[in-house]
């Protein structure tokens, strides 16, 4: 497998360098993408966070941490940019941001200088871009390698209670910030933030200045598109694999990396690729950009976790009940002394959150969020539990082509 993924890599290079082209305007254009004048070379495919960032005129830094169960995560920081257009004398507060299911930290930077990272660098905040264990950037353990079981053992229950306060708790000593901080996600970075934010409200309330939620999901009863058609074979899915000796997807990091842009950048591939992705996350239309989708496939699917999906689909089969995962009757009574796994108080949930929803996401449906907002407004966040809606699909926050009000609206929250 490394043999071939070295082959794939290579000739995917040769290409790029013989022709110069591997991104196209429109799905058409990849019929001809090595003529066409519609067609062009993209040297963020199959690039990484620190050559996009320099490539762009922006520093950054690479940090670890090692979270209470031992993994080691991967941040990438952005420092404020010298061509900040903020005013010197006014500090601005840390940001941290979040990716969703099988992403990384440089789903902030794909669409260049208009990324949303280098955007709020650009505003004079200090970027914090996170990983998720088990993704490209965070696949390490103190004990334990990828190939085991006893690695991928984790959903984002975990990411929750482990992996977001190790971040949050780094960035507060290296910046001095503590309580000032603001949290970004993306779809299971919401997720993750609501766990982390009930079940943890002390260190929440600490250190938290506000959430900002992009496509955000936690109750699914709406789930439109594959994810819900799925879903009830999820966990025959998981024996499968775990029997083949499989407990993640995306995490055969070479192999992947060198085919998938490969594949879904050439014709007709792309319109397979393609379809698989909208009739997950939805589609605007004047939002689509299929030049985007090569750099995309570079960088995901990353290290998903099968019991990450299993949690999801069993959320989806409960009439999309907010809900610890499910163990069993007999492990639910061990784990949570019920037969049943209890729902997630989002009454305890004291930080003001922002929910940022698209009227064409198949995920995070827009009655969802209507259903989470009002959950928050029950509880002790009821003071800053707001909604903003745009004509997004679910990946339209970082893929979409006009960010514009996307953006102008996320700087007025930051600023509040």
């Amino acid at each position: 497998m490394l043999r071939l993924s070295v082959f794939l890599s290579m000739l995917y290079l040769v290409q790029c360098i013989q022709y110069k082209n591997n991104v196209c305007l429109s799905l058409n254009d990849y019929k001809t993408i090595y003529r066409n004048k519609n067609c062009s070379y993209n040297p963020d495919v199959l690039s990484s966070p620190k050559l996009i960032a320099r490539r762009y005129g922006y520093p950054l830094e690479t940090i670890t941490v090692t979270t209470k169960d031992r993994y080691i995560l991967t941040l990438h920081r952005i420092p404020k940019s010298a061509n900040s257009k903020s005013d010197e004398n006014v500090r601005r507060p840390p940001i941290l941001m979040f990716h969703g299911v099988g992403g990384s930290s440089a789903f902030y930077m794909l669409q260049g200088k208009r990324s949303l990272g280098f955007y709020l660098s650009d505003h004079g905040y200090d970027v914090w871009l996170g990983n998720w264990r088990g993704n490209l950037y965070s696949n390490k353990h103190v004990n334990y390698s990828t190939s085991s079981l006893k690695y991928w053992n984790f959903g984002f229950h975990e990411m929750a209670i482990y992996d977001l306060p190790a971040c949050i708790d780094l960035i507060a000593n290296r910046t001095g910030e503590k309580g000032n901080l603001i949290y970004v996600g993306h779809s299971m970075g919401t997720t993750v933030s609501y766990i982390y934010s009930s079940l943890m409200r002390k260190h929440a309330e600490e250190n938290l200045k506000s959430i900002i939620s992009l496509a955000p999901v936690a109750f699914m009863g709406n789930i439109k598109g594959s994810f819900k058609l799925l879903a009830p074979f999820v966990p025959l899915f998981r024996t499968i694999l775990n029997l083949k000796g499989f407990y993640a997807i995306g995490h055969v990091i070479g192999f992947q990396r060198a085919l998938l842009p490969l594949v879904c950048g050439s014709y007709p591939f792309i319109n397979i690729c393609n379809i698989l992705l909208l009739s997950s996350v939805g589609l605007s239309e004047k939002e689509y950009q299929p030049e985007l989708l090569p750099i995309f496939f570079s960088y995901f699917p990353s290290g998903i976790s099968v019991k990450t999906l299993e949690h999801y689909s069993q959320i989806i089969s409960s009439n999309g009940r907010f809900q610890m995962y499910d163990f069993g009757p007999a492990g639910n009574l061990q784990k949570y002394n019920q037969s049943t796994p209890p729902e997630y108080d989002l009454s305890e949930i004291s930080v003001p959150v922002h929910l940022f929803v698209g009227s064409e996401d198949l995920i995070g449906d827009s009655k969802d969020a209507d259903i989470l907002q009002e959950k928050l407004c029950l509880g002790k966040s009821h003071l800053s539990a707001v909604k903003h809606t745009f004509p997004y699909a679910h990946n339209d926050f970082f893929l979409g082509k006009d960010l514009k009000p996307f953006q102008d609206v996320f700087l007025r929250v930051v600023l509040s």
